[in-house]
């Protein structure tokens, strides 16, 4: 099986007709195999390499430091969930993951101590906001909610 592959190009343009066959390359690739891979997205290679760094570190790190950016609403949905402390189907035992959300962080007033380093906070901001836009098209959201 080849991985499916995704232009990100026409999700910046003003064209609504490139961003909409964007839109529906990047929906089928995931409902069809689950990922994609795309040779132009908005970062580099460093970026991807230090999110993973800054991730790996703060996962690392004991469970008071964890706690200091719990996840506390989802008025806020932002945080960090441990791990078995989140069910999204409450019918089923809970989810065997840790998970840090971040949603709509450019916009959303999150207070500094929430999060675990500016450096972290910096990074993520550059980030989330290349990744999650070809995902929310995709589905026909506004990029605006989410990041």
């Amino acid at each position: 099986m080849q991985c499916p592959k995704v232009s990100f190009k026409d999700l910046q343009s003003a064209d609504e007709d490139g961003v909409a066959s964007a839109a529906r390359d990047i929906n089928s690739a995931l409902s069809t195999y689950g990922f994609f891979a795309s040779p132009d997205l908005d970062f580099s290679n460093n970026l991807v390499t230090e999110v993973f760094k800054a991730s790996a570190l703060f996962f690392a790190s004991d469970a008071k430091m964890k706690s200091l950016s719990a996840y506390s609403s989802a008025e806020e949905n932002f945080g960090y969930q441990a791990f078995a402390s989140e069910r999204l189907d409450p019918t089923s035992p809970a989810d065997l993951k840790e998970t840090f959300t971040m949603r709509n962080i450019l916009q959303a007033p999150i207070k500094e101590d929430r999060w675990p380093s500016a450096e972290f906070k910096e990074l993520m901001q550059l980030f989330l906001p290349s990744a999650w836009t070809g995902l929310c098209f995709s589905r026909g959201f506004s990029p605006k909610h989410w990041v």
